[in-house]
């Protein structure tokens, strides 16, 4: 009777290390699973801060790209020549003759109006 208790003590001792050896594997897997998912996340939110640095420095360059063709428009404004006068100033297309004039020699765009106007009258050809 006593051996049979002892063995049933034991049994369930047996029992008792398997249940919390279960337990602690279990524990474990998910602790595994979540240092998995922890470096999962570093991951992706460091591929996330790339894909922003990228957008930043595209927009820089966009941004740059932009100044660089407007100072390039500029520069073109400012470059070019007269047709009457060649003063490099910003300049206006005459309507009427389809060149550009500076400011300086405003009185050429009228005399470019006359001269349209003898031309449709007949006085020219």
């Amino acid at each position: 009777m006593d051996e049979l208790l002892n063995i049933i003590i034991l049994i369930i001792i047996i029992i008792y290390i398997i249940k919390f050896s279960f337990i602690i594997h279990l524990t474990f897997q998910n602790y595994n699973k979540i240092l998995e998912m922890k470096q999962e996340n570093i991951k992706i939110k460091s591929e996330l801060l790339k894909n922003k640095l990228k957008v930043k420095e595209e927009k820089q360059l966009k941004a740059k790209q932009k100044e660089e063709q407007s100072k390039a428009k500029e520069e073109l404004l400012l470059y070019t020549k007269c047709s009457c006068c060649l003063i490099k100033k910003i300049l206006i297309l005459c309507e009427y003759c389809g060149r550009n004039h500076c400011n300086t020699c405003g009185i050429h765009p009228h005399k470019c109006y006359e001269y349209a106007m003898m031309q449709q009258r007949g006085l020219f050809e």
